[in-house]
């Protein structure tokens, strides 16, 4: 990870006043995001056990990853959607010894008796430290067919899945990334967080299509897109369809509404 917090270094030096992650909520820049984390990297380095991050997709979800891959802690990804029961199992199996959360999602760790952290509680701070080892990530799937199993991913694993993938789209610092897929997806950390970082690009996350996506519920794609018009994005077969289907309907109204207008 050493090369991705140079890379974030620089790019603050270089233009720190340039967007670097927004939600529905507001923007940080490049020197905000980075301190934000130095600041937090320093909370997590003292924490034993596991980290649960539980927010929405967003700016302080993106916080937390990066503290945590700077601090070299475990991070455990907490899906919004999960319900209490599978929740709890997941912090368990995980040995999570404390949740990251944020206002709007700290009801929901309440049952998991373990120590909650809100995100922003912590000074910023300056002056990149040297990326601690350990950094890692537990992925746990939807446990639809039985209780969510975790599958763990080391940190060199996953810098070169961020350089592989950066690579081969041919991803640049001019490129805005729209997020609508729910963060505990791995492939989603990887292109939304650390491949924006990476290269000093602008990300965008739209917090409430994701909440729905990872309900199954992909209303509205199509109009996000409108709105944020991207020039990067990873969407999922079903969402290619929600979406061709959002064009087709718009295209058949405004067919109706021009022939009611010429009778």
């Amino acid at each position: 990870m050493r090369k991705l917090f140079d890379a974030m270094s620089r790019h603050a030096l270089e233009a720190g006043d340039k967007a670097a992650v927004s939600d529905s909520e507001g923007v940080v820049c490049r020197g905000e995001l980075l301190a934000k984390v130095i600041g937090l990297a320093a909370d997590l380095k003292i924490q034993s056990g596991t980290i649960g991050i539980l927010a929405p997709n967003g700016i302080d979800w993106v916080i937390a990853q990066l503290a945590c891959a700077l601090a070299g802690v475990i991070a455990v990804p907490l899906p919004t959607f999960f319900s209490s029961a599978q929740l709890g199992h997941v912090v368990r199996n995980a040995s999570v010894g404390l949740i990251l959360t944020t206002d709007r999602t700290k009801p929901q760790t309440l049952e998991s008796g373990v120590t909650t952290r809100l995100i922003g509680n912590h000074v910023a701070a300056t002056g990149l430290p040297e990326p601690a080892d350990g950094f890692g990530q537990i992925i746990y799937t939807s446990g639809s067919t039985g209780q969510p199993k975790g599958v763990r991913h080391e940190s060199g694993q996953i810098a070169w899945s961020v350089a592989a993938l950066a690579s081969a789209t041919g991803a640049t610092a001019e490129d805005t990334y729209l997020s609508v897929l729910p963060l505990p997806l791995l492939l989603e950390t990887i292109c939304s967080i650390f491949i924006p970082a990476m290269l000093g690009a602008h990300v965008h996350f739209d917090s409430v299509l994701a909440e729905q996506v990872g309900r199954g519920d992909a209303k509205g794609i199509s109009k996000s897109f409108e709105l944020n018009q991207p020039t990067t994005s990873v969407v999922v077969p079903q969402l290619l369809k929600q979406w061709v289907g959002e064009l087709l309907a718009r295209s058949e109204e405004r067919r109706v509404g021009k022939e009611c207008r010429s009778r």
